[in-house]
């Protein structure tokens, strides 16, 4: 590692991209090596389903170099945010991501991949360890692939809505891959004790790595709905939602009726057509009003 004097400030060369046509090749591999790992999951289920061996024996590699190369991310931004001025190459352009929610996402994953799938023979068998890996490579293939082409200044909007509509299912699913991993490895650790310190010992203290899955288990209680908010909040903040839709006329009924009506939006299921005309006097509080058309006569 080098640095030198940036127009920026100091400039922290760990030999990653640093102009901007690096940045957009790097950018543009990510997606390629995510894609590569989809690849081997599907033909491990297809072209190679009688080669003998279990799905992880088959693309453990893969997924320990890709997955564990992802805590480059949240270095890179961590020291990015820390710093001010001073730039790392690793994190200029490379991944514009929320800090904490990517934090949350690949230290869950990696922690599944080294602590679980690694430290566990039943980790290895979980039902759950295909979900995660096919969740997994989807979303980065789309994330990766929106922000290669956001560098170039040229997103499709189906890669858009791609990447702000696909977590929809693919968050539910992946987590699911996940718990189910942990759940195999618990019960193992459990019988068998692994990965765990008791007394008495050298440092006086214990560690008990069967409790310590579950602690992690129960994390996603609280942490996990936070980020799936996030996306939600992320999805109606680029393609629109709420009052940002084109405001829908009341139907024959709303006119010709001679009550006051007022449109409002559903924000919870701001991701559907939420939309619809609702009377005045019989207004639910729960629902909030898009507030342009509030009191609205319509006749």
């Amino acid at each position: 590692m080098n640095t030198s004097l940036g127009q920026h400030g100091v400039v922290l060369n760990l030999g990653f991209p640093a102009g901007d046509g690096e940045v957009e090749e790097f950018q543009g591999i990510l997606p390629c090596r995510w894609g590569y790992m989809l690849y081997q999951l599907v033909a491990y289920y297809t072209i190679d389903s009688g080669s003998g061996k279990s799905l992880w024996n088959y693309l453990s590699l893969t997924v320990i170099v890709f997955q564990n190369a992802a805590l480059l991310e949240v270095c890179s931004e961590s020291l990015r945010n820390a710093s001010g001025d001073a730039i790392v190459h690793a994190a200029i352009g490379i991944v514009p991501s929320n800090v904490i929610i990517t934090t949350f996402q690949v230290l869950s994953r990696v922690m599944v991949v080294c602590g679980v799938v690694m430290a566990t023979p039943t980790g290895k068998e979980s039902p759950g360890l295909p979900l995660a890996l096919l969740a997994w490579s989807v979303t980065e293939i789309i994330r990766y692939g929106y922000y290669a082409l956001n560098l170039v200044k040229n997103v499709p909007k189906i890669v858009t809505w791609l990447r702000y509509t696909t977590f929809i299912a693919l968050y539910p699913i992946g987590v699911t891959g996940e718990l189910l991993c942990f759940y195999w490895a618990q019960d193992y650790a459990r019988s068998h004790g692994v990965w765990s310190v008791e007394m008495p010992n050298g440092w006086n203290g214990t560690f008990s790595y069967f409790y310590f899955l579950w602690f992690v288990m129960l994390l996603y209680i609280p942490l996990f709905p936070q980020m799936y908010l996030h996306m939600f909040a992320q999805r109606r903040k680029i393609l629109g939602g709420g009052e940002k839709l084109l405001t829908p006329e009341p139907d024959q009924h709303c006119r010709e009726s001679g009550t006051s009506w007022q449109l409002v939006t559903v924000p919870w299921i701001s991701c559907l057509p939420g939309h619809f005309w609702w009377p005045l006097n019989s207004f639910p509080s729960a629902v909030n009003s898009t507030g342009a058309q509030k009191h609205r006569k319509m006749r």
